[in-house]
């Protein structure tokens, strides 16, 4: 992309999908993962093929399934189903936070599950 180094999310929105291909991963642990960058790439082919959908709409169906993969079990003891689902959670977060431009539109379906 043509964009600087800014930390932020842009209030621009999904209009940037484009620049959003150029960019590379952080080097954190997470995004070292096997699974991320096919998880990203997945993201990216299924907004294209979703672009349709007008803002403010239902989050496409793909979406839906991310978010109900966020979703802590209702029996959160601390186990390991608990560790489990806390890491998955944080896995799609980070996906997520890799093209914001992408969820933007669907932030009021995203803030509370990134900001737990």
């Amino acid at each position: 992309g043509g964009g600087g180094g800014g930390a932020g999310i842009e209030a621009e929105g999904p209009a940037d999908d484009d620049d959003e291909e150029d960019e590379g991963l952080r080097l954190d642990p997470i995004n070292r993962l096997p699974a991320m960058e096919p998880l990203v790439d997945a993201i990216e082919r299924l907004a294209k093929a979703d672009s349709a959908h007008a803002a403010g709409a239902q989050p496409p169906e793909w979406m839906e399934y991310l978010l109900t993969h966020t979703t802590p079990p209702d029996s959160d003891n601390g186990g390991p189903d608990a560790s489990r689902a806390r890491n998955r959670r944080l896995f799609i977060c980070c996906a997520v936070l890799n093209r914001p431009a992408i969820f933007f539109r669907y932030r009021a379906a995203w803030a509370p599950v990134l900001l737990r």
